[in-house]
């Protein structure tokens, strides 16, 4: 669909993110204290890794080794950020839009890196986050699903814009050119192949590179050293380049972080509502599986491609047969990877990017069926305890009272050091 319009997309994306976020809704803001919470929990998590722990050192710049502080050694804001980015999506537990997109890991360590860096209030970070995942929300409602089926793969490609976004948001709050500006300079560096997703765990080091380049777009951008252009639409530029075509509808008006989700278990989005699914089972003691058929949206099942291999982000077909023997062990003690189940994985064109159905069958033709939809759109703080059962009550209690008094903070010394406490105790640095 061709749209004429009369100003550049990126200045269209600045204007609608800064009016929306400078009018959040009570639900905006709840929805943003947990995608705050959630994020920092995730690097603190993925912090109790040793080798995790270990390339985070890398990307942080530390020259001697693993550093005892998340800030490291010698990273610069840069460093320490695409060290934080690396980290909340370890363990691809951080937050999601339209299934393929993990924003968070974008926005929280850009934000937290550079707000940390020169001094911001509470209320700053809080107003730049929001704004960075509304500029985010919005490109990916543009690139998504078209540049997926072209084989990129989104968070990366979104990422230097992204990460530009939060970071001009911070330098020059509330300035729509400027945020144009930033939006368009870091467009130049959009990249990353989906391939990298079927490559061993290329993918998790994959975006957190390309948030210094953001970063430093912002930078350029603060001191007049950026420029505008039509660089996402224009001739040769982002638009044609990844999608295909340079025609897009307005950019929402409306809070697109309300379609923020979060995960509740350890697998990529489109697996959520599947294993949601297996868990609404009611299994007879009984019932030996033989066959299971295992359906998911047209999205998903291109986007999860043939990563049933082993070396992909997560094999769909290895997390269906964990998931069996998991429920059926629980029931009866049958092993189904001894019975040679057999497992179909196709698309239904009737699902959503969040729905899942799946149907198992036994030697005599009986079957199971469920059915589930994945919508983490809200979770509170007992929600998150459940999240994060790694970490005592107490802790993340703490943490979360910390985010909700950010709008009254002079500074972000108390979140940081709430924070960083959390991670010191799991790695027994008290």
């Amino acid at each position: 669909m061709s749209i004429v319009q009369e100003k550049q997309l990126a200045f269209q994306i600045a204007e609608s993110s800064i009016a929306v976020a400078s009018n959040p809704s009570d639900l905006a803001e709840e929805k943003l204290s947990s995608a705050i919470t959630i994020g920092l929990l995730e690097i603190a998590r993925s912090s109790m890794d040793s080798h995790h722990w270990g390339v985070a050192s890398i990307l942080r710049g530390d020259s001697k080794g693993p550093a005892k502080s998340l800030r490291g050694t010698s990273g610069s804001v840069e460093n320490i950020a695409q060290s934080h980015a690396y980290l909340m999506h370890a363990l691809l537990r951080d937050d999601s839009y339209r299934t393929a997109f993990h924003p968070g890991q974008l926005i929280i360590p850009t934000c937290l890196a550079l707000g940390q860096a020169i001094g911001v209030s509470g209320r700053e970070f809080r107003e730049a986050t929001s704004i960075a995942y509304e500029v985010a929300c919005r490109f990916a409602d543009i690139f998504l699903p078209d540049a997926a089926f072209r084989g990129w793969r989104i968070t990366p490609l979104l990422a230097p814009v992204v990460a530009s976004a939060a970071a001009i948001s911070l330098l020059a709050p509330r300035d729509t050119d400027k945020l144009s500006e930033a939006i368009t300079l870091s467009a130049a560096q959009m990249g990353g192949t989906l391939h990298t997703a079927r490559s061993g765990n290329q993918w998790q080091t994959q975006s957190a590179l390309q948030v210094s380049a953001g970063i430093f777009a912002a930078k350029l951008v603060s001191q007049n050293s950026g420029g505008t252009g039509d660089g996402l639409e224009g001739n040769m530029g982002a638009m044609e380049q990844f999608l295909g075509r340079t025609s897009y509808l307005p950019p929402a008006s409306d809070h697109r972080i309300l379609d923020l989700t979060f995960k509740l278990y350890a697998a990529p989005m489109y697996a959520q509502s599947l294993l949601q699914a297996f868990d609404s089972l009611d299994i007879p003691k009984e019932f030996q599986p033989k066959r299971i058929d295992v359906f998911i949206s047209k999205f998903a099942n291109s986007y999860a491609g043939d990563s049933r291999k082993t070396d992909a982000i997560a094999s769909l077909e290895e997390l269906v047969i964990e998931k069996m023997n998991e429920l059926f062990s629980q029931q009866n003690a049958i092993n189904p990877k001894t019975l040679g189940l057999e497992v179909c994985i196709s698309a239904d064109t009737e699902l959503t990017d969040d729905e899942s159905r799946i149907e198992i069958f036994d030697s005599n033709g009986k079957s199971l069926v469920s059915r589930a939809t994945s919508k983490a759109t809200r979770v509170g703080p007992n929600e998150i305890i459940k999240m994060f059962s790694c970490f005592s009550a107490s802790q993340i209690s703490s943490l979360v009272g910390s985010v909700e008094e950010l709008s009254k903070a002079k500074s972000l010394s108390n979140l940081q050091e709430c924070w960083e406490s959390i991670v010191r105790s799991t790695r027994n640095e008290e």
